[in-house]
């Protein structure tokens, strides 16, 4: 079976959300080409981002695509940048 995954969306920003506690290969592992293929628009599933949700440290690790600075980001979905 592949990567288990949701799309979630909100306040203009959209990331695909991966549970880590599933097997295989998970995002924290994945080069930063093939998280930009994913997270293409036209041949991927289209996304600002990757969140690779664990059970491990902080609870969450947020990998995002080197095009998309993290202030950016965050910024779209936090109104920092107001």
């Amino acid at each position: 079976m592949g990567l288990q995954f949701e799309k979630w969306e909100g306040t203009g920003n959209d990331f695909v959300l991966v549970d880590g506690r599933q097997a295989g290969t998970l995002p924290s592992s994945w080069t930063p080409d093939q998280i930009q293929r994913l997270c293409d628009r036209r041949l991927g599933v289209g996304a600002d981002g990757v969140v690779e949700v664990s059970t491990f440290g902080q609870g969450h690790l947020v990998v995002l695509p080197p095009a998309e600075p993290l202030e950016k980001v965050l910024a779209g979905s936090t109104g920092l940048d107001s």
